[in-house]
């Protein structure tokens, strides 16, 4: 094990600390003394009066032989950070403005330089800063992108805050390596222009891609697109010659065909990487003619793309597409919703083209929701303006209509999360519109059958399982969307403030429920995943993006409860999800550095759970075992059986084999506390983990309200060696590290989440 990590030697004390002269440990956003008597904590420098000193811990990784320089951004203040630093009301202007600081080999940010334009002095901690904006800086190419407030990324941010508060090292660094893969694509000068498959291997292909990929995205129409096929299988080596208006019908036959092959063998193909490369050096000639069939070759660009996980390329082609739909106007097809007499041979027209603009919205609020960036879609629309339902009641099926409707919420919790200018709502507000978007995504839910309904066990044909486990992951990533602010808040702080200023109705119980709303959905992804896998019924249409996203949730419950009974699955599911998103990555060509995050996760949680679970009861016997079944009894002390590792062999494997470095990169980063191992059971960890040192009955969480005489009566079913223990002084301690968002309000933390469209500038998209 790692030993503690020492602390930087802080320049002073907080205030309180300091009036008092006793030692001060600096955690945000309160010290531990400052917690334990719940005053505002603060600190100024005698020297400069009125300025808060700045105790920074997350900094970016030093960046070893590489003298680059990385750009970090920070933002002012948060309102009621000023109220704590500025009693007086001499508050600074809350005016947002950009501070870029470099970093080199130094390992902490130096302050921007006061007399540089642009840049204004750092003054706070980065746990205060609302999450405006954050860049991804290529450390190799001086590249940046700028991301949005996603789900994944605030709540990666979010995670880094719980592993600092229990003393580990933060994560998310690690995943800017990931930047290059997901927005680059490397293709050849030239034109690539590769014969057809032959035929067994064409039909097959072309089959696979109707059977398990149209249903969801129906951009053609069956018969033409064959008869597509036909025309270029009899051009054979004449396709240099064809016309300029069928490119963008070569490049869909392209997609279709590298789609279906990676499709029916479940991963990645040389045959599907050959003609996704061939339709990838297309791509400028089928925007240079722009209708409606470069709209479809782009749609299916976008599919593609998000099929091997880069969605940055993706996004691109999707907003190309979006932007030729309004200029051919496909979008305003609602107008003929109900077509004169004169019109009715165009209805099979309409109803084509309604079905593309359907998939339009449905792919851009999927991603808007998942990326945090400004939509090019930014007006609300309704499913039956696009769908009108007479036009189309012979659709076969109606999983278009379904995602179509979830694509309309998706778009209002966009609009709730990222639409809203900074500051500009109250908590009620806030707390209020969360519970209307509750309760549409539940009023859409059962409008689906029961067999595919979202949330329930999913019950179909096998052959469509894939098109709803799709359906119930988007679900789910939407309600974790909607209601991480309660994932991250400490539970007490949260209830208090629901309870003043939410909604007076039932829909209360659903936001007080917020973090369990958010876990439950994790968890369900992450089971949905592995079923998938373990069915051999995974499809390329899901990125792992969303079982990613499902891992960090549960890394962040674990760290916040880690006294839970829920640990000894959560654990085991985060581990096997996470080998999955590594499986699948790996598989893609994804950094080696972004993988080795992903072990990353599991070992910062895994390592603190441990180390909770091994100072929880001291001297306790280490060696026995007792089997049978759990008693209906809750205060029955049940026993569990004890193995020694924790670590799966085969996940530890391959996070070294991808990253390429020693083991020592993969020992968790944990405190000084010493636990014992059992060599003797290392082999059986493999093919069942569990986990040492799980104590007999676990600890009382200090958020709850439990009485002294609760615990008391507990003690007469533990063992002899645990009776006495002061389990209130043990969880109060624990707990006392444990919120990091402790005093922050709805406003606060949906202001430290939030995605700030209007960008200050100076950050370019390539820093040179």
């Amino acid at each position: 094990m790692d030993p503690r990590p020492t602390k930087k030697r802080l320049s002073m004390a907080c205030n309180n600390c300091r009036l008092r002269k006793v030692k001060c440990d600096a955690d945000y956003p309160r010290c531990r003394n400052c917690r334990v008597r719940d005053e505002i904590c603060a600190t100024c420098d005698p020297r400069r009066p009125g300025e808060p000193v700045v105790r920074e811990w997350i900094v970016t990784e030093k960046i070893q032989e590489l003298d680059t320089t990385k750009h970090a951004v920070y933002a002012s203040p948060t309102p009621s950070l000023q109220r704590q630093l500025f009693p007086q009301g001499n508050a600074p202007g809350t005016q947002t403005d950009q501070s870029i600081a470099a970093s080199g080999h130094n390992d902490r940010c130096p302050f921007a330089r006061d007399n540089e334009p642009g840049h204004t002095p750092l003054h706070e901690s980065p746990v205060h800063q609302p999450f405006h904006v954050s860049s991804n800086t290529d450390p190799e190419l001086n590249r940046t992108k700028i991301v949005g407030g996603s789900s994944s990324q605030c709540l990666a941010k979010s995670l880094d805050v719980y592993l600092k508060s229990v003393h580990r090292k933060p994560i998310s660094d690690m995943f800017k390596y990931g930047m290059r893969y997901a927005e680059e694509f490397d293709i050849p000068l030239e034109v690539s222009l590769p014969p057809l498959p032959v035929s067994s291997r064409l039909r097959a292909y072309i089959s696979t891609f109707f059977d398990r990929i149209h249903p969801l995205y129906p951009l053609f129409d069956v018969e033409h697109f064959q008869g597509v096929v036909n025309q270029l299988v009899e051009w054979k080596e004449e396709l240099k010659s064809m016309l300029r208006d069928q490119i963008p019908w070569l490049a869909i036959i392209y997609l279709g065909i590298s789609m279906g092959a990676d499709e029916q063998s479940r991963s990645i193909t040389a045959d599907g990487t050959r003609y996704l490369h061939a339709a990838a050096t297309l791509l400028s000639h089928v925007t240079f003619v722009p209708y409606l069939p470069a709209v479809q070759a782009l749609l299916m660009y976008t599919i593609a793309y998000r099929g091997r996980n880069q969605e940055g390329l993706g996004w691109q082609t999707l907003g190309m597409a979006i932007r030729i739909a309004h200029t051919i106007g496909i979008h305003r097809r609602a107008a003929y919703s109900a077509p004169r007499s004169s019109d009715m041979h165009l209805i099979p027209k309409y109803i084509h083209e309604g079905r593309i603009w359907a998939v339009c919205c449905i792919l851009e609020k999927c991603m808007e929701l998942e990326s945090g960036r400004p939509t090019s879609i930014p007006y609300s629309f309704a499913c039956d303006d696009i769908l009108p339902p007479h036009l189309h009641e012979h659709d076969d099926g109606q999983l278009l209509r379904w995602q179509l409707g979830l694509a309309v919420y998706q778009h209002e919790i966009s609009q709730h999360i990222y639409g809203h200018t900074l500051r500009k709502r109250r908590a009620r507000e806030i707390l209020l519109d969360t519970a209307r978007l509750d309760k549409c995504l539940l009023d859409w839910v059962n409008s689906i059958p029961p067999q595919t309904r979202p949330g329930n066990d999913i019950f179909c044909p096998k052959g469509v399982l894939h098109l709803a486990a799709l359906l119930s992951m988007m679900y789910h990533e939407a309600m974790i969307t909607l209601h991480r602010a309660a994932l991250i808040a400490p539970n007490a702080n949260f209830e208090a403030e629901v309870e003043k200023e939410g909604p007076d109705d039932s829909s209360r119980f659903r936001i007080l429920g917020g973090e369990s709303i958010c876990i439950n959905s994790a968890r369900a992804i992450a089971k949905l995943s592995i079923e998938l896998s373990d069915q051999k019924t995974d499809t390329r249409l899901i990125p792992i993006g969303v079982p990613l996203l499902a891992c960090i949730v549960l890394a962040i419950y674990q760290i916040k409860h880690p006294d839970s009974r829920m640990q000894s699955t959560d654990l085991p599911l985060l581990k096997t999800c996470l080998e999955i998103c590594s499986e699948k990555w790996i598989e893609c060509g994804q950094d080696s550095r972004f993988i080795q995050g992903l072990s990353t996760i599991y070992e910062r949680v895994s390592g603190y759970i441990n180390s909770q679970r091994a100072s929880k009861i001291p001297n306790a016997p280490q060696n026995r075992t007792t089997t049978g079944h759990i008693l209906s009894d809750p205060s029955h002390y049940t026993k569990k059986s004890r193995v020694a590792s924790i670590q799966n062999t085969h996940f530890t494997d391959l996070s070294q084999q991808s990253s390429g470095s020693n083991s020592a990169n993969h020992i968790p980063y944990s405190d000084s506390r010493r636990h014992d191992t059992d060599e003797g059971n290392a082999a059986h960890t493999v093919a069942q983990p569990t986990y040492e040192h799980i104590p007999n009955d676990a600890p009382i969480l200090s958020q709850y309200d439990h009485t002294k005489e609760t615990v008391n009566s507990q003690h007469g079913h533990l063992p002899p060696s645990v009776q006495g223990y002061d389990w209130l002084q043990e969880s109060s301690l624990q707990g006392d590290s444990q919120f990091p968002f402790d005093g922050y309000n709805v406003e606060d933390l949906w202001e430290w989440m939030l995605y700030f469209d209007s960008q200050p500038e100076g950050v370019s998209d390539t820093c040179t």
